[in-house]
């Protein structure tokens, strides 16, 4: 079964990917460049999440708190898990665009593409997609004591979400109001703003950083040319300085 729920998650990548071709909401004609670029980092996260899988889960396993999962079905531990984690991931997202230090060292590649679509989901410098993982075990794990089906549900309802934020198709508006709309990311991404929908809606409408717009057609990403200096961005530079 779990084997199973990790496939359905790559199905839906792939469902996603050619929904954005076939039914684009932004024209984005194919980029050699980028789709090389943003394959390669994708399979080093690829990678990053088959090692917590296989290593880091079941040692923090020792370290559960609670043990809902035993009382839980695993989809329901799942999504809770899921909320929960997003609940970090929303401050530690927001600690990234105030602080100069973490926008630099872990979060600005993410921001730096002149286009938004599936592949720019897991475009992200290695350190932050770990933290980013490391709230989603630590809430499934450590905070609910799921067991190994709950996680992979947890890792489900997370990547679908964050696949459905970044692909490049149009969406309606009320959808805004459950989970984060591709429009509403755009807004997050858009050229010399880089701020509010930091994450799951509920967070957001919580803190005053919720923004559903019906339309989001404006550039995103750094300007330039600056989006190719990936080697300065992976060591920390700001390539907007």
């Amino acid at each position: 079964m779990i084997a199973a729920i990790y496939a359905s998650l790559a199905v839906v990548f792939v469902l996603l990917f050619i929904l954005e071709r076939v039914f684009p909401d932004q024209s984005l004609p194919f980029n050699r460049r980028w789709f090389i670029r943003a394959l390669v980092m994708n399979m080093v996260q690829l990678g990053l999440m088959l090692l917590f899988a296989l290593w880091l889960n079941p040692w923090l396993g020792q370290y559960a708190l609670f043990s809902i999962g035993e009382s839980w079905p695993p989809i329901l531990g799942g999504m809770a898990a899921a909320i929960l984690s997003s609940f970090f991931q929303y401050g530690w997202h927001r600690a990234e665009h105030a602080s100069d230090f973490l926008w630099r060292t872990f979060h600005q590649l993410h921001h730096s593409p002149s286009r938004i679509d599936i592949l720019a989901t897991d475009y992200t410098h290695p350190l932050d997609y770990i933290v980013y993982t490391l709230f989603n075990s630590f809430a499934a794990i450590v905070l609910l004591g799921l067991n190994a089906e709950g996680i992979a549900w947890s890792v489900f309802v997370y990547g679908v979400n964050n696949y459905y934020a970044h692909c490049n198709i149009r969406s309606p508006r009320w959808l805004g109001l459950v989970v984060q709309r591709p429009e509403m990311h755009r807004v997050h991404h858009k050229l010399g703003h880089h701020a509010q929908n930091y994450g799951f809606p509920v967070w957001d409408v919580m803190f005053g950083t919720f923004c559903n717009p019906d339309r989001a057609d404006f550039e995103v990403g750094f300007g330039g040319d600056r989006e190719h200096q990936v080697a300065a961005m992976l060591a920390g530079k700001d390539v907007n300085a």
